[in-house]
């Protein structure tokens, strides 16, 4: 049983190993990679996609609007598959996840629950319970990942009609809480020692 356990739990890891280096490597490319901009010229258009552009800056004073739409669009499409891909190992992750769990814990009811077998030793338990803590743990790192992505693209795009100003101002809230953040953990270090 606990072998069985074990390569549920292997399944379940390189799934949601699979689907970190899948999330890394569209982050990398998005780093790597320059958002290209719009051409204030087309074949085309003729040109008149300058004049539409040349109003939209008078009338929402500058391109920081368009733009932002732009790279919210972009991200959202570039996480897609991303999204996809978890979808697709969501059952296996979870189903994996749910059977080495129950299957460990079998292990360690074994002996209450079948008359006439000898006690389950202490070694087999003490698998069984580092085997459940291992899939709860990889349940969680998957549930976690996934649900990170989906916020930040929630956030993403609630923050797509903010102005330049305020966008300013939560990055540095946020720069300015994680300042803090560190300092009482300093401070807490320093009074445990």
């Amino acid at each position: 049983a606990l072998t069985d356990v074990l390569a549920r739990l292997k399944r379940a890891d390189a799934m949601v190993l699979k689907q970190g280096v899948q999330s890394s490597s569209v982050a990398s490319e998005q780093l790597g990679a320059a958002l290209q901009g719009e051409s204030m010229f087309s074949f085309f258009t003729g040109g008149q996609n300058f004049l539409t552009q040349a109003l939209r800056r008078f009338v929402n004073g500058g391109e920081y609007q368009d733009k932002l739409s732009a790279q919210v669009y972009q991200r959202q499409a570039d996480i897609l598959p991303v999204l996809r891909g978890a979808a697709d190992s969501t059952s296996n992750v979870l189903a994996d996840s749910r059977l080495a769990s129950k299957r460990s814990f079998d292990v360690l009811k074994y002996d209450i629950y079948n008359k006439g077998v000898p006690k389950t030793p202490q070694a087999a338990k003490d698998v069984a319970h580092r085997l459940v803590d291992a899939t709860g743990e990889t349940r969680h790192r998957f549930m976690s990942f996934t649900t990170q992505t989906v916020n930040g693209i929630s956030k993403d795009f609630l923050g797509k009609n903010d102005g330049a100003a305020a966008t300013s101002a939560q990055s540095s809230l946020h720069e300015a809480l994680a300042r803090a953040e560190a300092a009482d953990k300093f401070q807490k270090t320093i009074v445990d020692i």
